[in-house]
């Protein structure tokens, strides 16, 4: 198996266990110690294991977090001096699914280069004589939930309502809005109740009616991993990660805290955002998608906050990575502190966006294909301004299509014939 845009990723079935094996072995050689967590997928222990089992063999040492969110196992690499962080989470991926992502000593997801460095020792033959060791640590996890209680502001008086995708948020998320004085409604935390499965950060559409009855300021929804974060407003209006992520930088700016006045997104985020953005004086940058490439763009630019409408924001003056808690945390602080509802944080119009996404047995033989390349200038021609991307998903067998225009259905058009092509490239 390959690393792909978030790491390692697929069903998780045996070739899973073999991966996790020839990993822990290629990152464990010559006693490194490495931070593992995982997210509450039933094939988690055993992927654990596996992992283990390989890092001991190489003679290196395992320090396991249990379940607990990606952004808690980099906080703890950094923290505890760690060679490497893994986290056992295919995000928000269903069930059946599972995955291996890889932090480096200081909290951050590794470059494509190094990954394929690991590559190529995971293919060579397993090394060691089973001189490692297994530790289990709560510490640091505690640690990690005093951080984001540190990052926030009293919330006496605010009403909460969170959904944590009955993942690796189901117990750390309403503890910490608990915490900050918050009153605090929880859905999706029943770690045996299915990850991701018609709830969380992927079925933010169907809260308003999963909830009803029930009122609040802010609600905020994670993925499996808790790596994601989107919110809904005391109407029940979807406010995204771009959204979020502008509302946070526009105060950060009003205090002076965003230096550089730069913010990354993504090449879907909405042409409305980067206009947004502007008018506010701040520059918009875009990287490819995935928060490890926005990470990558906020180094080379320094700037401070970036993130994808997906709901992956990295905050960096917390944290090195995507944390759909943190993120939650500083909106809600926020709000509160500025005396403002949700639905007025981060509106501004939008240009109309269709996406769609195609499974293909092959995405990269349909993502090639000069038939589709032709059909999709052919597309951004026509749109006249707007913009078409057509993109592999790097997590699963999907090809991902946008468009975006001010006629929202000549973008519908648009999508439907680049669909069907896929269709017939599969």
């Amino acid at each position: 198996m390959k690393f792909g845009t978030d790491g390692i990723r697929g069903l998780a079935d045996g070739a899973m266990t073999v991966a996790a094996l020839k990993l822990g072995n290629a990152l464990g050689a010559d006693g490194k110690s490495i931070f593992v967590g995982r997210d509450t997928r039933p094939s988690g222990a055993t992927i654990l294991n596996a992992f283990a089992a390989g890092v001991i063999r190489a003679g290196g040492r395992v320090i396991d977090l249990g379940v607990i969110p990606t952004a808690g196992v980099a906080y703890a690499t950094a923290r505890g001096c760690g060679d490497y962080g893994v986290v056992i989470s295919a995000s928000h991926n269903p069930e059946e699914y599972n995955g291996l992502k890889v932090f480096d000593g200081s909290g951050y997801k590794l470059g494509d280069k190094r990954e394929q460095l690991i590559s190529e020792a995971m293919d060579k033959e397993m090394q060691g004589d089973y001189t490692g060791a297994f530790i289990q640590d709560k510490v640091y996890a505690k640690s990690y939930e005093d951080s984001l209680i540190l990052a926030g502001s009293d919330l006496g008086g605010m009403r909460i309502l969170l959904d944590c995708a009955n993942g690796a948020a189901y117990r750390i998320a309403p503890e910490v809005f608990r915490k900050l004085g918050a009153s605090v409604t929880c859905v999706g935390v029943n770690p045996d109740g299915g990850i991701n499965a018609g709830c969380g950060s992927t079925c933010v559409d169907t809260l308003k009616d999963r909830c009803a009855g029930t009122e609040w300021d802010a609600a905020f929804t994670f993925d499996g991993d808790s790596d994601r974060l989107i919110a809904m407003d005391e109407r029940g209006g979807i406010i995204d990660g771009d959204r979020i992520m502008y509302y946070i930088a526009c105060r950060w700016a009003a205090k002076g805290m965003l230096t550089p006045k730069i913010a990354v997104g993504t090449v879907l985020s909405n042409t409305g955002t980067e206009m947004a953005f502007a008018q506010q004086g701040i520059r918009f940058m875009r990287s490819d998608v995935g928060d490890k490439y926005v990470m990558d763009k906020m180094g080379e630019s320094g700037a401070p906050i970036g993130g994808e409408q997906s709901g992956h924001i990295i905050l960096a003056p917390y944290s090195t990575t995507g944390d759909g808690i943190l993120s939650a945390v500083i909106f809600a602080s926020l709000l509160k502190e500025h005396g403002i509802k949700a639905s007025e944080a981060g509106a501004y119009p939008l240009y109309p966006q269709v996406s769609e996404s195609v499974i293909v047995e092959d995405k990269d033989a349909v993502i090639s294909s000069e038939e589709l390349s032709a059909l999709k200038d052919r597309w951004t021609a026509a749109l006249g301004g707007g913009r078409v991307l057509v993109r592999a998903s790097g997590t699963e067998p999907k090809i991902r299509i946008m468009a975006e225009c001010m006629d929202m259905d000549l973008a519908k058009v648009c999508v439907r014939e680049i669909a069907d092509m896929c269709v017939k490239l599969r």
